[in-house]
């Protein structure tokens, strides 16, 4: 029997990651394995993956903190988590109907348990890093501590965020 792979690509669509058990919610060419990822509990085993990464998946699932909580149970202690998510100000976030979530630099962090919001009973995670993408607009901006102001004035300057959180267990 082949052993179970310890990193997993969440919402894989096409891109299909060599070494990752590559899961979406449709069937195609390469993944692994299909699931609607609104419904909890995942069909995946506790304390499996070191890494997990979750590209544009987030914005478009329900119950955000489940999602959190589970990626959480999955993951073993220590694994990394890498999230990539369209800012709520770019076109990219707000054009698709299918966006039920829009999210800033400060929103994975609450996710991850750094902010006290009772309401969410999130899993605790260490925020290892996030990174705000700009836009081909916001990379006029000289100076990169300015983005995230600028952003929150005017659309169209950062295009995506991208967390790296690590579970803590």
């Amino acid at each position: 029997m082949a052993a179970m792979k310890r990193k997993l690509n969440l919402g894989c669509g096409i891109d299909i990651r060599p070494d990752y058990l590559n899961v979406d919610i449709n069937k195609g060419k390469g993944v692994d394995k299909t699931f609607n990822f609104d419904k909890i509990p995942y069909p995946l085993p506790d304390n499996q993956f070191d890494e997990v990464y979750v590209d544009n998946v987030l914005e478009h699932l329900t119950d955000l903190p489940a999602v959190i909580n589970e990626l959480h149970r999955i993951c073993r202690n220590k694994a990394i988590i890498i999230i990539k998510v369209p800012y709520y100000n770019c076109k990219g976030a707000y054009d698709d109907p299918t966006h039920q979530h829009y999210f800033n630099r400060d929103t994975l962090a609450i996710l991850a348990g750094e902010q006290d919001r009772p309401n969410l009973r999130v899993q605790q995670f260490k925020v290892v890093r996030i990174r705000l993408i700009p836009t081909i607009l916001g990379r006029l901006f000289i100076f990169p501590k300015l983005i995230h102001t600028m952003s929150l004035i005017f659309g169209e300057v950062v295009s995506e965020v991208h967390a790296t959180i690590q579970v803590t267990k």
